[in-house]
């Protein structure tokens, strides 16, 4: 989390977006045929109607027709097929107090 947080930091002050300088996730999606998923911790869930992948603070459903993982690997994950819905569940932070 520290070296999270100092990538973020720098990237800030050398006037980056957050992103540029760590390996915060990114999501691009394509149309409603294609998603792409950058920095996933893991894929916990795949069929051809849903797909789930845990990301550090959050976990992703994708839900659809024919849906297939095109590309699993380490620092991104490719999912096509014909995308219905996208849902995010993102872990609450705990407060103190």
């Amino acid at each position: 989390m520290r070296r999270r947080a100092g990538a973020a930091f720098m990237s800030k002050l050398a006037g980056l977006p957050e992103d540029a300088a760590g390996q915060t996730p990114r999501m691009t999606i394509i149309g409603n045929k294609q998603i792409l998923i950058q920095y996933p911790e893991r894929l916990e869930q795949f069929t051809d109607q849903v797909v789930r992948i845990q990301l550090p603070e959050a976990k992703i459903c994708i839900t659809g027709k024919l849906l297939e993982v095109k590309e699993l690997m380490p620092a991104e994950i490719i999912v096509e097929g014909t995308i219905a819905n996208v849902q995010f569940d993102v872990k609450r932070e705990k407060r103190f107090g």
